[in-house]
């Protein structure tokens, strides 16, 4: 299987909105965003949030994807953020996941003022906590229960890595 990882064309922002959608459906755990939350959103907002996020392809078909962001605020400008981790349930199990986390890096690093990644990370998630573990995130605390979905609260971790 060959998997290449680059981002999505703008006009095919229908494509990372299907991916998305599936993600909260299929996954829901996994994130602090709702399918119903998202579901409505514009052609704008979807081509918008399409921009930040690098997609794992599998014969051209968008198989995976991670959002990664600087920050915008001047005091926190040496900060990025990872976001929104996802690869079809087909396709786990073959390192896609670390392959999309290791360009969003690499991405970051490039920008010199950048000197730290955060990310969280439901604690059920036991798969994507080792996987930053993995890359070198830190687990630096907990919220407790932060979310609630489908009737139960979870807690979420929270992880740091630091470019050297």
């Amino acid at each position: 299987m060959q998997v290449e990882i680059s981002y999505l064309p703008e006009e095919r922002w229908r494509e990372f909105r299907d991916l998305r959608l599936e993600s909260l459906q299929l996954d829901s755990e996994a994130f602090n965003s709702d399918f119903d939350e998202e579901k409505d959103f514009t052609e704008e907002v979807w081509k918008k949030r399409s921009r930040d996020c690098l997609f794992a392809f599998v014969d051209d078909n968008p198989i995976g994807m991670v959002v990664f962001l600087p920050n915008n605020r001047v005091k926190k400008s040496h900060v990025a953020n990872i976001y929104a981790m996802y690869v079809k349930n087909e396709f786990r199990g073959n390192h896609i996941g670390l392959m999309l986390l290791t360009e969003a890096l690499r991405n970051l690093k490039r920008n010199d003022k950048i000197i730290k990644v955060n990310l969280s990370v439901n604690a059920k998630q036991t798969a994507a906590y080792r996987l930053y573990e993995r890359i070198g995130f830190k687990n630096i605390g907990k919220y407790s229960k932060n979310a609630f979905i489908n009737g139960e609260y979870h807690d979420e971790i929270l992880m740091e890595y630091f470019f050297e």
